[in-house]
Order: structure tokens, then sequence, then C-alpha cells
């Protein structure tokens, strides 16, 4: 995955299992020729793919997607034996990053800010990791919520709802955020500014808690629960709109505490 960088994670005895059968600092000894001993690279190497898989799919279920990604790394057969993470990103939610969240940068850096050279930090709430993505995106696009990893975002221009994954760069399309605000009977473009549109928008982003669905086919589903004006809001991935699933929820608690990144 390019564009990733990291200032406590380094490389583990795993990678140094290379593919190649040359030997570091040994010597053959006296009358021993070097046939004579196994090759245990090469061993690795040749490790059946179904094996592969298998430790691989373990990985992800009991560690973390940076491990599956070193892994998968180790060599040639070990990569071409496992599913590249990238293009299921958010379809898949083996590949989700979920012990991630996003991490602010204060001093009024906002994610997109042109001082972050396009990048993001994220924390790994299990390791205590920190890693930088780089994310272009955010040039035009602000957070909404984040869940299981994936990031809910809007785009400006048009108030497309997006869902990204911030490692591989998958998104998944979801209709614009406008649809839902002409369901309550406003009335007006995505670009319109004034002190009424600006009131009205703060209510519509201000998202409590957001759920993610991916079934047996791979069709993904959004649940938003949109505080700021106390409704269920639903869309499907190719959907035009969104629809009202409840309106009027009552809170038995913070609704916004839920949410999987921090705000600065």
């Amino acid at each position: 995955m390019s564009g990733w960088s990291s200032r406590m994670y380094r490389k583990r005895s795993l990678t140094t299992m290379g593919c190649s059968s040359k030997r570091r600092g040994r010597t053959t000894p006296a009358g021993v020729t070097s046939s004579a001993e196994p090759d245990a690279s090469s061993s690795w190497a040749s490790m059946q793919g179904d094996l592969v898989r298998l430790i691989g799919w373990r990985l992800l279920e009991t560690s973390d997607l940076l491990d599956y990604v070193r892994f998968r790394a180790v060599c040639p057969h070990w990569r071409s034996s496992t599913l590249c993470p990238r293009g299921r990103g958010v379809a898949d939610p083996r590949f989700h990053p979920r012990r991630w969240m996003m991490l602010p940068e204060g001093h009024g850096l906002h994610p997109g800010h042109s001082k972050l050279g396009k990048y993001i930090r994220f924390v790994n709430l299990s390791t205590g990791a920190i890693i930088r993505s780089k994310l272009p995106i955010f040039s035009d696009h602000c957070v909404l919520d984040s869940v299981d990893g994936p990031l809910l975002l809007q785009r400006d221009q048009d108030t497309a709802i997006r869902l990204l994954h911030p490692f591989t760069g998958d998104i998944a399309e979801l209709p614009p955020l406008i649809t839902l605000l002409r369901l309550f009977k406003f009335q007006f473009s995505p670009t319109e500014d004034s002190p009424e549109t600006r009131r009205v928008w703060i209510k519509f982003r201000k998202v409590g808690s957001t759920s993610v669905s991916v079934s047996a086919d791979g069709v993904i589903t959004v649940m938003i629960v949109i505080s700021g004006i106390k409704c269920l809001a639903i869309a499907t991935v190719g959907d035009q709109q969104w629809s009202v699933a409840r309106r009027k929820l009552s809170f038995s608690q913070n609704p916004e505490q839920r949410s999987n990144f921090f705000s600065g």
C-alpha cells in the first residue's frame, strides 16, 4: 500500500524469511558441501498456497491489517497466494482497519490543510502505533464519521456521501446528502451560502452514529443516525437518494460518543 509510513513500526523477523536461497552470515564447515544442508528459506517460499492463504486469514482475524500487508510482502509466492486488500477494502469487511483512529493535528490544521502535505495520521488503539496515510481526497471532502476503520466523507461540490478506506483508497459511492435535505422540504443548491443554509447544513452533518453492513454478494448498505435532526437515514451503494427509516429519534445517551475519530 503506497503512501504508508510509520514512526513506531519496524520490519519484523517475518520479513527476513526471503525467497532467495542465499544464506547470510553462514560458512560451510570444511569437508561439508552446502548441498548437505536443507535450505530453510527455500522451504518457506515453497509453502503450499492454501496454507499461505490460511495463515493470512488468521492474521486478519487475530492481528491487524498492516501485519497482513507485511505478510504478503515476504515474497512473490506469498503475495500471489493471498488476496490483495486494494479493490476490496470497503466491500470486504475482513480488510476494514477496525482498530485505527484518525488523529487531529491541532493548531487549526484540519484534514486537507496545505501544511499537512495531503497526509493524515492514524493511531492503532491496541498497540499505540502511529502511521501516516497520503489522502489527497481531503482537499475537497470533509469527514462526517468513522465506522470500523472506513471514513464517512462528504464531497464539497455536490454533497455526495462516500465511504473511504483510508489505507487502500477504495471508495463506495452513496447518494448526496442534499437528497436527504429535500425530504425535509429544504430546497437550495449545494453551493448556496447564507446564514440560513449554514445553519441547516450544520444540523444535517451532525452524525451521531454510523453502521455499515455488507451482504454476501458484496452489496454495501449504510445507516446513519443524524443527531442534529434526530433521524435514521439509510442508503445502499447505487441508490439515487437517502431514505428516512425513522424520524424524531430519542437518545438514552450521547449519540456522538461512539465516533471513531478525534476532532481537533
